[in-house]
């Protein structure tokens, strides 16, 4: 018994440095359409570890779920984390290019520095 506790200790730390890693690792991986999988898959965790003893298995078939529902919520985890980006779904604004400004910002800047500069009157 304690094998088992100690495997769904290690198990359990793999998967939390497996979702930690997932936004580092998201642009190696190219989840791209499997984003819809995510939350599928994080559900299945509390559904198949709160239906897997009632399907009247023993206690390897009911190791075998735990793990499984554990693989499927890392994986799900891992799109859901990699995916939340402020990119857009078309990937980062004007192509990637960090010195190109979007075309609203030069009358964003114009009409901030003409706020700045007017008078204020304290309240």
């Amino acid at each position: 018994m304690s094998v088992v506790v100690a495997a769904d200790a290690a198990l359990g730390a793999i998967a939390i440095c497996a979702i930690a890693l997932a936004p580092v690792l998201h642009s190696r991986l190219q989840v791209g359409p499997a984003a819809g999988w995510g939350v599928p898959l994080v559900l299945a965790l509390p559904l198949i570890v709160i239906a897997g003893p009632r399907f009247g298995g023993g206690r390897a078939v009911n190791q075998a779920l735990f793990v499984t529902a554990v693989v499927a919520f890392v994986v799900g985890s891992a799109i859901i984390v990699g995916g939340n980006s402020d990119d857009g779904p078309d990937g980062p604004p004007n192509d990637g290019d960090p010195g190109s400004d979007p075309p609203w910002w030069p009358g964003f800047e114009r009409d901030f520095r003409q706020y700045a500069r007017r008078q204020r009157v304290p309240a």
